[in-house]
């Protein structure tokens, strides 16, 4: 933002996806880089001419060769600074390596490579849910505008919409399989605010053997609406067109209320009992949703960092991890920018999706656990009650 600090502004043609903003003026690392390299066909070239011009090329292999060195044989903090330090674009040489939690490298390289190819924007749905009896039916609208800038200014248009990159599976019975979908919810109350505040939701869709895509969001719902209602109400209709529970932060009451007036608590996740495990001695009882503690968050931003690092096992294009499944340039924007005091309510809202899985898992095991227990004291209890001879 030059203008802002009273410097000359250029359109941005360095960064993927720059073009028609500015930045300031940028001088990358391959600009003037002295010495010799290997090319990958073997041929050793000069990276710099007799008359002083570079060699882009050649700068440009001698300094993945750097990066994969340091990446493979340093820390990853040390491989992230020399990417500020010697980078090839603006956006490089401002990653936030300090302070977040969250592979920054990667998540921007994706970044790059879905604004370029226009993949994400290829993949979205826009449109709006509305009710047909007491089915939520989903009807595209290409003059609805979803909200893609972050950060976002408080003057700037905060409505938003729904968006969506995988309807969800339909069985036999038009039905989704209940817990095929999960959601997180990071919600608002006021209906007006001065700042860039927003409600957002997200539909993660977990895995099950009979359909292909897994373990991945298919959905968001970003936005401030002109009344915390309505944006309730989207947010009730997202749930329930995907026929999923949504883990919400509860320290704000108008979402749970508004469930609540429509019998729809069902809606809503019931508190985790894995934060037992995370707060100790925690006698926090809510009911609903969670409550974001400092050492809730913390946990909540490793399982994500983690998650977003977890490599993906469906895919012949090399080594794809969980992160190159998000398709929201918002959310991916957040995650490079985050930090803890920041606003961040996308990363919040896909955090609560992750913790979601988390919770599900954690029931899961004590499900077949308990189960085993009872499996065993019915086996000891019949042969003790009945002879049996072999």
């Amino acid at each position: 933002n030059p203008e802002k600090y009273w410097l000359r502004p250029y359109e941005n043609i360095w960064d993927e996806g720059g073009i028609g903003t500015n930045c300031g003026f940028f001088i990358d690392d391959m600009w003037y880089k002295p010495g010799k390299v290997i090319m990958p066909d073997g041929e050793v070239v000069k990276m710099v001419d007799k008359d002083g011009n570079s060699y882009r090329e050649a700068a440009e292999t001698f300094l993945d060769q750097e990066r994969s060195i340091i990446k493979t044989t340093d820390s990853r903090s040390t491989w992230e600074k020399y990417i500020t330090q010697s980078p090839k674009t603006p956006r490089e040489a401002f990653l936030k390596t300090s302070g977040n939690i969250f592979p920054t490298i990667e998540l921007n390289s994706w970044l790059a490579e879905i604004e370029v190819t226009k993949k994400a924007q290829d993949m979205a749905m826009v449109g709006e849910l509305y009710w047909e009896k007491d089915m939520v039916k989903w009807m595209p609208n290409i003059e609805l505008k979803p909200i893609i800038k972050f950060p976002l200014k408080p003057t700037e248009d905060k409505t938003g919409c729904v968006v969506i990159w995988e309807h969800p599976f339909r069985d036999a019975n038009n039905e989704s399989p209940f817990g095929l979908y999960i959601a997180g919810t990071d919600p608002y109350d006021q209906d007006s605010s001065t700042t860039s505040s927003l409600g957002s939701t997200f539909i993660y869709k977990t895995f099950q053997k009979f359909d292909k895509t897994y373990n991945l969001p298919v959905a968001e719902y970003t936005g401030r609406p002109d009344t915390a209602k309505e944006y309730y109400e989207n947010v009730r209709k997202l749930l329930t067109y995907y026929n999923a529970q949504t883990l919400y932060e509860n320290n704000l009451k108008g979402l749970k209320i508004y469930f609540e007036q429509k019998k729809c608590l069902h809606l809503l996740k019931p508190q985790p009992s894995i934060l037992k495990d995370i707060v100790n001695r925690s006698t926090v009882a809510r009911g609903y949703g969670v409550h974001m503690s400092e050492p809730i968050k913390i946990q909540a931003e490793l399982y994500l960092r983690d998650w977003l690092l977890e490599k993906r096992a469906d895919t012949d294009e090399g080594d794809k991890l969980n992160l190159h499944s998000i398709l929201s340039i918002p959310l991916l924007k957040e995650l490079i920018a985050y930090d803890k005091d920041g606003n961040f309510d996308r990363a919040i809202a896909f955090m609560l999706c992750i913790l979601h899985t988390h919770e599900n898992y954690n029931i899961d095991l004590e499900s077949q656990f308990d189960y085993g227990l009872k499996d065993k004291f019915w086996r000891t209890s019949l042969f003790k009650k009945r002879k049996v001879r072999f």
